[in-house]
């Protein structure tokens, strides 16, 4: 087996079997989605809304916020709303999703 090829008088060491490729980011993400409190999903929505469509982010925060109290009023489970909510948004910031919460804002 080689381990070093000689180039001139340097030589290259390089491993014998290859590197695993990196995988996508998508499960720590979806790991940081699942760890994540109230707050911080609004946050995120609201983050990732505002940087992608130049919109207010406090905006974003208040109608994501409006968006949930009717959940909360009925006693539904809100983490798990806002994490579906994140999740979409996530994979298209400009989407139809994002585009409702952005008109919803837009009317504040």
């Amino acid at each position: 087996m080689i381990d070093s090829i000689k180039i001139g008088n340097d030589a290259a060491t390089s491993p014998l079997s290859p590197q695993p490729q990196s995988l996508p980011q998508q499960q720590p993400q979806q790991q940081n989605i699942n760890d994540l409190d109230q707050q911080q999903l609004v946050d995120l929505i609201a983050t990732t809304l505002s940087n992608a469509n130049n919109i207010d982010k406090n905006k974003i925060v208040q109608t994501v916020n409006d968006m949930i109290e009717p959940i909360k009023a009925k006693g539904g489970n809100v983490i798990e709303s806002l994490k579906r909510i994140a999740n979409v948004i996530s994979k298209d910031p400009s989407g139809v999703a994002a585009n409702n919460i952005i008109n919803a804002a837009n009317k504040k």
